[in-house]
């Protein structure tokens, strides 16, 4: 009995203390140089598993692959770890990171400020997070937390049971003996209780409310398809012979798009700025001799006039004359294309 009293004072102990420790630094309650984030989605698989606990560091040097955590536009409750694409520039000469998930086609939609940035990933542990995720729910804390510690505190009020009756058995005339000591161990014993149940406050709360909403039956089926602006780059060539490099950018969506204050970049923020207009379905070609794209790999950015990544893809190091593009128009993987098809459909050629 007493070797599984110890056991499970172990395993009580080292539970709290790990959740406890996980807690302080998932909230900076140890500082902020380092932070422990649990992940929760597949974006960056397969370096980071979900479940993963990520333990990341504040620096100042943040080199395109790092993976970080940061503040959604600087949202502190929306924190996302993901890996730096680029390094880019506002118009007024400020530093801005690219970012995407491994496991995504698209680079974020947001742009990470350096003062958004919590810390570079140093160390990460599997599965960690499933645990400590398990302990803030009801079921886990009753299970890891309050039945562990209800049969410590049961097995400790036992005994000081047994320690009180002892005294007054030693203080008390034989005669008095009896119902005086089952009153003098029940009135503590109370106490005891009620002390506990004002100091202890494990709750766990979910309110949910509505107001003010209105529900309607729409009698109307012939409204239009909401307009999409849906573009993406769908073919290029790096290294053509000519030394005329290109990009071809095509329009998924169902509307027209003016390109003016739309841009093309890489890795080394070269811009390139684009203008007219591109049709739904139909192909822009930009191109330029000044040997912009690397020959040994490179990354391509679409920018719309938001100065928003809305397209992106990476590529190692290529032949001449040998273009890289969709498999199919707007969407599908890039592959080695057998025919160069600048604003041309790619299906069948990629």
């Amino acid at each position: 009995m007493k070797l599984t009293k110890i056991l499970g004072s172990i395993l009580l102990g080292t539970g709290i203390g790990l959740f406890g420790f996980l807690f302080a630094l998932q909230n900076g309650l140890l500082g902020h140089s380092i932070r422990a984030f649990t992940v929760t989605s597949g974006s960056m698989e397969p370096t980071l598993h979900v479940g993963s606990v990520v333990f990341t560091k504040s620096t100042d040097s943040i080199n395109n692959g790092d993976v970080i955590s940061f503040k959604v536009n600087g949202d502190k409750d929306n924190i996302v770890t993901h890996r730096v694409l680029a390094q880019q520039f506002d118009e007024f000469n400020n530093p801005y990171y690219l970012t995407a998930g491994d496991s995504n086609e698209e680079v974020d939609r947001w742009q990470v400020q350096p003062s958004h940035i919590i810390g570079k990933e140093f160390f990460t542990v599997p599965y960690l997070g499933y645990f400590a995720n398990f302990v803030k729910t009801p079921k886990g804390f009753v299970a890891l937390i309050i039945v562990p510690s209800a049969i410590i505190v049961y097995e400790e009020l036992k005994n000081v049971t047994k320690e009180i009756k002892r005294l007054i058995k030693r203080a008390l005339p034989s005669s008095d003996r009896g119902d005086r000591v089952k009153s003098a161990v029940f009135i503590p014993l109370v106490a005891i209780g009620v002390l506990f149940t004002g100091i202890t406050n494990a709750t766990f709360t979910d309110d949910e409310s509505s107001q003010s909403n209105t529900l309607g039956v729409s009698t109307d089926y012939g409204s239009p398809a909401p307009e999409v602006i849906n573009l993406k780059i769908n073919e290029f060539s790096p290294s053509p012979t000519d030394g005329i490099e290109w990009v071809e950018i095509y329009n998924a969506g169902n509307i027209s798009v003016d390109l003016n204050g739309w841009k093309l970049t890489d890795s080394d923020n070269h811009q390139k700025s684009l203008s007219g207009t591109i049709q739904p379905n139909e192909f822009y070609v930009y191109k330029d001799g000044n040997g912009w794209l690397n020959n040994s790999g490179d990354s391509v950015l679409l920018f719309d006039s938001s100065n928003i990544v809305v397209d992106k893809t990476e590529y190692d190091n290529t032949e001449h004359n040998v273009t890289v593009g969709r498999e199919t128009d707007g969407t599908g993987n890039f592959k080695p294309c057998s025919t160069p098809s600048p604003g041309e459909t790619n299906n069948g050629s990629c």
